[in-house]
């Protein structure tokens, strides 16, 4: 994957996903793609907080696949249906 494969509103896994605490997948969505900055929103992310921003390199370094066709609309993928949902295609 490269910058320009980053897309605002498309959410992407982690390359070794992990369960949240509140039952999901830490999966991130993008909602900024910069020059060298990459701002994204994700499930743990608290009401009213601000989106966390990285370096493009570092989001890179940690993005696994775009699952955005397997998210949920307006949600967040389980966790107890991530396996049986990424065996699908």
């Amino acid at each position: 994957m490269t910058r320009d494969d980053l897309i605002i509103n498309h959410i992407s896994s982690a390359k070794r996903p992990r369960q949240t605490l509140d039952g999901f997948c830490n999966d991130r969505m993008i909602v900024y793609v910069g020059v060298t900055v990459v701002q994204y929103d994700f499930a743990s992310l608290g009401m009213g907080r601000r989106y966390p921003g990285i370096s493009v390199e570092k989001f890179l370094a940690w993005v696994g696949d775009d699952v955005t066709s397997k998210t949920p609309k307006g949600s967040w993928r389980d966790w107890k249906d991530r396996k049986r949902k990424d065996n699908d295609h």
